[in-house]
């Protein structure tokens, strides 16, 4: 599926990236302020673009990219963006791609609050508030703030609540407010919270816009009620035509895809895991792998399905069989040095597949050198596992080796190699990461006796 864009202004633009990106949807999203990139979370699957856009500027980008879908989740009041992304779309024959989410915009009738009273222009807000008296606590955002500050009677009276925002303070200083004039918080906010702002301002007059659920618009309204002052309700003529989020989930993802991940588990140990390779194997609902790493991995999540299989073809197959849509595959050690994940990866995207995310590790082998007091810089890093390495000819050339092993024979066959060269010094790692680590080193011609069976690195460096 090609990108699907979003234009994100409120609450729902961030619940519907979140949501899309849990079904692989890869998704440009385009916000106008540096704050609307903050409070997105990170996600692999989501790129976020700050700035605002004409409608020049975002028909160009339609063309470029050519999103499979172009979702408004702007905010109600938003006209000129929402109009100019429209405007782009039937400019280019898109308008079946078109996507308009709306949040659940109230209707206010005066009768229902006895102190409400509702307005279809800031002109006419700006008309009552003239006749009032006291301080005005504004929630209808950065801006619209100049239509009130302009206006010297009501400037030194406005209490004005942003968004925390570096460029919404900045234009609030540049409206002629002073900091004491300023709330910098982000909502949406509890009638609790809304009633103990009125009192410590000491408002009279309350101006919001109908805003919806979702702004926290009813919580407003009621704190303003409770504490017994005036609101203005601005309620410009609303959209009635859109549909919900899961609508437009509906619409953008039309089957379940699976999210698949590919996992290194380092040395099985959760110290050295990445926060997010944890958070993968955390929230998996089907895991697959050798016995021994899934055992360790059920020690971090115990309620997935487990099935051990570590080859490629079986992996692939179990895969495109499951219902589940969240598939961690895990992987011993790094998935970039001698891992299995690549042929798992081959054989997941050879038909195409696109939702396969590969996440690194803490290798075996990095590990191993931080034990050992060694750097690995100037070294060839090999493995025996599964594989043929003439690695004394690497050691010789080089002065310095690692090595992966597939088992004790491996090392078994080193120190035959080297116990009877007195300038080699020979390091082992057996069950790296385990409560029953060891690390052993011989020199000297001291040399272990029987190895048991487990799983071994090793090192060579020539001694001084």
């Amino acid at each position: 599926m090609s990108s699907v864009f979003i234009f994100s202004g409120t609450s729902e633009g961030r619940e519907l990236a979140e949501k899309l990106s849990e079904y692989c949807v890869a998704l440009d999203v385009f916000v106008a302020t540096e704050y609307g990139e903050q409070v997105m979370d990170e996600n692999p699957y989501v790129d976020v673009h700050v700035g605002r856009l004409n409608e020049p500027q975002i028909e160009a980008l339609i063309l470029d990219k050519n999103p499979a879908f172009i979702i408004d989740a702007t905010h109600p009041h938003a006209k000129i963006v929402s109009d100019n992304i429209k405007k782009a779309c039937t400019k280019l024959n898109l308008t079946n791609r078109y996507i308009r989410v709306l949040r659940n915009v109230d209707s206010i009738f005066s009768n229902k609050y006895k102190n409400v009273r509702v307005v279809n222009s800031y002109d006419e807000a700006l008309r009552i508030l003239n006749e009032t008296d006291g301080n005005i606590l504004l929630t209808t955002g950065v801006k619209e703030l100049n239509k009130f500050a302009s206006i010297e009677t009501l400037r030194n009276r406005i209490i004005s609540r942003i968004l925390p925002g570096v460029e919404s303070i900045n234009l609030a200083m540049e409206c002629g407010l002073k900091p004491k004039q300023i709330i910098a918080m982000e909502g949406p906010f509890s009638k609790e919270l809304n009633i103990a702002i009125l009192n410590q301002y000491s408002i009279k007059t309350l101006v919001t816009k109908n805003s919806g659920k979702r702004g926290g618009f009813l919580e407003k309204i009621e704190a303003a009620e409770s504490a017994g002052i005036s609101t203005i309700v601005v309620d410009i003529d609303s959209e009635s035509i859109g549909v919900s989020i899961d609508e437009a989930i509906n619409t953008v993802v039309d089957k379940p895809v699976k999210s698949i991940d590919l996992v290194g588990t380092s040395v099985c140990n959760k110290a050295y895991l990445t926060i997010d390779v944890l958070a993968v194997i955390e929230n998996a609902d089907i895991i697959i792998g050798a016995k021994r790493i899934c055992d360790f991995g059920r020690e971090i999540n115990n309620t997935a399905e487990w099935i051990y299989e570590y080859r490629a073809k079986e992996v692939a197959d179990i895969i495109s069989k499951t219902k589940h849509r969240r598939v961690a595959v895990l992987f011993s050690g790094d998935t970039g040095f001698f891992s299995g994940a690549k042929a798992v990866y081959d054989e997941l995207t050879k038909n195409g597949e696109c939702n396969v995310v590969i996440h690194p590790a803490v290798s075996s082998i990095s590990y191993f050198a931080s034990k050992i007091g060694k750097q690995y810089s100037n070294a060839p890093v090999a493995s025996l596992h599964a594989n043929n390495c003439d690695y004394m000819k690497l050691f010789n050339e080089n002065g310095s080796l690692f090595c992966i092993c597939s088992g004790k024979s491996d090392v078994e066959g080193v120190i035959q190699n080297t116990k009877y060269q007195k300038d080699i010094c020979l390091y082992i790692g057996k069950d790296l990461g385990s409560s029953h680590e060891e690390i052993i080193i011989c020199k000297n011609g001291n040399y272990p006796g029987e190895l048991t069976d487990g799983l071994y690195v090793f090192a060579l460096f020539k001694t001084q």
